[in-house]
């Protein structure tokens, strides 16, 4: 396939590209293709990827604060622990506390997010859910974390069909990218 621009790409027969359609992208096997069809292609590809997180969080003086340090690098495990908190996380806010929780049937994914919890430097719980057999609950109670979460995207603290994905995630390297996207897929996929 060679673009109006001289780019080119080799691709299998059955290569699916995109193509404009009434519902807006559809796939289109590249064997189906023919010269002047107008397919999707990115405005630009960014080599340079920027795993850096720059926000600033109030801290809580109080001597049983659960105090958290933001990073300033996106890793794997924070990446991950967004993934969980979007797809299947709740977080609570009020004027004397806040906290993060996700709530799962699957020991894998709890035990994960607890890791990425204690990778962050917070303390987090686990327990069962109230009236429900199977779900448990990882929970970090925390309001310099939730703060974080609030400056990195506010929509975090939303209801789940208002949840976006940081704006740090989307410039973040491609490992850090597929961490998010695993965790975001093996919580909230079927």
């Amino acid at each position: 396939v060679t673009t109006a621009s001289g780019r080119e790409v080799e691709v299998t027969p059955s290569h699916p590209l995109f193509m404009q359609s009434d519902s807006g992208l559809s796939p289109q096997r590249a064997d189906e293709l023919s010269v002047g069809d107008h397919i999707a292609v990115p405005r630009r590809i960014d080599a340079a990827w920027d795993d850096s997180i720059d926000v600033s969080v109030e801290a809580v003086h109080s001597h049983n604060a659960n105090s958290f340090t933001p990073p300033t690098q996106i890793d794997p495990p924070l990446a991950r622990l967004l993934g969980y908190i979007i797809a299947e996380g709740h977080v609570q806010v009020s004027e004397a506390s806040a906290a993060a929780e996700i709530t799962n049937v699957d020991d894998e994914i709890l035990a994960d997010a607890a890791h990425c919890f204690q990778e962050l430097g917070v303390r987090w719980s686990r327990h069962g859910k109230h009236g429900h057999e199977t779900a448990e609950i990882v929970r970090c109670s925390s309001m310099e974390f939730v703060r974080f979460l609030n400056a990195l995207e506010p929509a975090i603290l939303e209801t789940s069909e208002a949840q976006l994905v940081p704006e740090c995630l989307t410039r973040a390297s491609p490992e850090n990218k597929a961490a998010f996207l695993r965790a975001y897929v093996d919580s909230e996929g079927t």
